[in-house]
């Protein structure tokens, strides 16, 4: 699973939304690749992303946005962002570290996720779709002393997610986090 790559092509016969198109191809993953996913509850250290403030006001780098943004399907089944404009800029005017458009807020706990390399979970309670822009230095001393001045100058990851989101990491030691598991997969079957 880890050396050896494939080529799916796969097409919807027409526009579906982003859920359906995502059960539409783990049943595609399970027919052709005989996967078999399963959940199971780990403890684990973990960051539990909430609210910052206590009167609910988010920060500067993040806006809702209309939840149907994702538009009409394009080429290939992807989903398109309508509206999308310029590059979204830092309230810093530093360059961000990530960014997206039309997300959930679980997304952006996503990317914190892979960023950080610890689990971070979604507790804020926003629904619908937002555009965000983050800009926090980096978490190395080596690509910290490689930046230019305005980007070294950023503030830790934890000051920047409240600051610019207006949103809070707190640490969870031992969080009960949901980890998918592959039990089974096997080279595909041929069209």
């Amino acid at each position: 699973m880890r050396t050896t790559r494939f080529d799916v092509n796969a097409k919807a016969g027409q526009a579906l939304p982003r859920e359906q198109l995502r059960r539409m191809a783990q049943r595609l993953l399970e027919d052709r690749f005989g996967l078999v996913l399963t959940k199971e509850q780990r403890e684990q250290e973990a960051y539990v992303m909430r609210l910052a403030r206590a009167d609910g006001r988010l920060g500067p780098d993040v806006r809702r946005t209309a939840d149907d943004c994702l538009g009409a399907v394009a080429r290939g089944g992807v989903p398109t962002i309508q509206g999308v404009g310029p590059p979204l800029q830092s309230s810093t005017g530093a360059r961000p570290t990530f960014s997206g458009r039309c997300a959930t807020i679980a997304s952006v706990a996503e990317g914190l996720s892979r960023n950080l390399g610890i689990e971070v979970v979604d507790q804020t309670g926003l629904e619908g779709r937002w555009d965000y822009v983050i800009a926090y230095a980096p978490l190395t001393v080596e690509v910290s002393a490689a930046l230019e001045p305005a980007q070294a100058s950023l503030r830790s990851v934890f000051v920047a997610v409240v600051e610019q989101l207006g949103l809070k990491l707190e640490r969870n030691p031992y969080g009960s986090v949901e980890y998918v598991i592959i039990a089974t997969a096997h080279a595909p079957t041929e069209n």
